[in-house]
């Protein structure tokens, strides 16, 4: 990926631009991380500390009390609001994306052990 000049990385970062033969997988790796990303997802959707929950419970209060009369008042609640429900918006996007990121992971081990069994020679238990 090309970026304007004095954007993005700044120095070389090895693996962005790798050589077909530089590149190696073990489907037990791939899988050991989709199982520690699926830990982090569960976390996540939990109800600790900076999950969706914990924000609900703790941004806005059920009932404001705003003065009818007051026009920045009810335009000030009405942000908070908004910005709330948006929130919740790009946390559930987040998520599913997420979801999908651990699939495609599964899914490249799938692959790399079938890869793996095929130059070992090997037959695959079912």
């Amino acid at each position: 990926m090309a970026y304007p000049p004095g954007e993005g990385p700044q120095r070389p970062w090895p693996g962005l631009e790798p050589k077909p033969d530089e590149v190696t997988f073990e489907a037990k790796v791939l899988e050991g991380i989709a199982k520690d990303l699926e830990a982090d997802l569960k976390r996540m959707l939990g109800t600790g500390a900076g999950t969706p929950t914990d924000f609900a419970k703790h941004a806005l209060p059920m009932t404001l009390m705003v003065d009818p009369d007051y026009a920045p008042g009810a335009a000030f609640i009405e942000t908070l609001q908004n910005g709330q429900q948006y929130f919740g918006l790009v946390y559930q996007e987040i998520i599913e994306k997420y979801a999908t990121a651990i699939e495609l992971i599964y899914a490249g081990a799938g692959v790399q052990k079938e890869v793996e069994t095929s130059n070992t020679g090997l037959t695959a238990s079912i």
